[in-house]
């Protein structure tokens, strides 16, 4: 055997391995058959809040098609709280301002938060509150949900102008029975893909539009 065919098998050994050398898949392997995707989305809020109910239907409802001018249906099958971060606006008149992240024991039915409300404070004029949290180890809201679930995920509160980034999962349907949105949407074009705020409202009502993408 020539060096150079020495060569090639060695650095076919080291490309492949040793099971597949030695047994051949028989036949392709398994792959989902569903879509899966992260994703952050950012919010900026219109409006003071106190304890604002996001429920997991609110996550599924972020992103959407449009069917006609006034229904729409979610993409998500499912959907998973990853994080959710506040950072409260700084007050002009230096009061100091709390953002507060709750995940509450609100279900019975399965295993729920640990309803310790993570809280900031700001001070002065150049730092906002902050909070950044998951949600509780093996909780519900650690778990995946359907999107149209409509059980309290989590509750926030904070200043007018707070910033709100939600980081979560979501499994495209891959099925032909969706869900609606859970408010209809006016004037959309049959079609399009938007977004929703946080708060599952519309453009005209939501208190939490998110940014940088078209909403409606």
């Amino acid at each position: 055997m020539t060096r150079r065919n020495k060569s090639s098998r060695r650095q076919y050994s080291r490309a492949v391995p040793r099971s597949a050398q030695q047994r051949p898949c028989p036949h392709p392997r398994s792959i989902p058959s569903t879509m899966r995707l992260s994703r952050t989305m950012r919010f900026q809020a219109s409006t003071a809040f106190s304890s604002a109910s996001i429920t997991f239907q609110c996550l599924g409802d972020l992103w959407w098609v449009a069917v006609t001018s006034t229904s729409g249906y979610q993409l998500a099958s499912s959907v998973r709280l990853k994080r959710v971060s506040i950072w409260g606006a700084v007050s002009s008149s230096l009061q100091p301002t709390t953002v507060v992240v709750e995940f509450p024991s609100t279900n019975s039915a399965i295993p729920t938060g640990d309803s310790v409300r993570h809280t900031d404070t700001s001070l002065g004029a150049t730092e906002p509150s902050f909070v950044s949290v998951r949600p509780p180890g093996k909780s519900g809201q650690s778990l995946w949900h359907q999107a149209d679930d409509s059980t309290t995920c989590f509750l926030i509160s904070g200043p007018v102008n707070s910033i709100i980034d939600v980081e979560y999962e979501l499994v495209f349907r891959d099925n032909a029975i969706p869900a609606s949105v859970a408010t209809p949407p006016a004037g959309a074009t049959t079609g399009a893909l938007y977004a929703r705020g946080l708060d599952a409202l519309a453009a005209s009502t939501t208190k939490f539009p998110p940014l940088a993408v078209e909403y409606l």
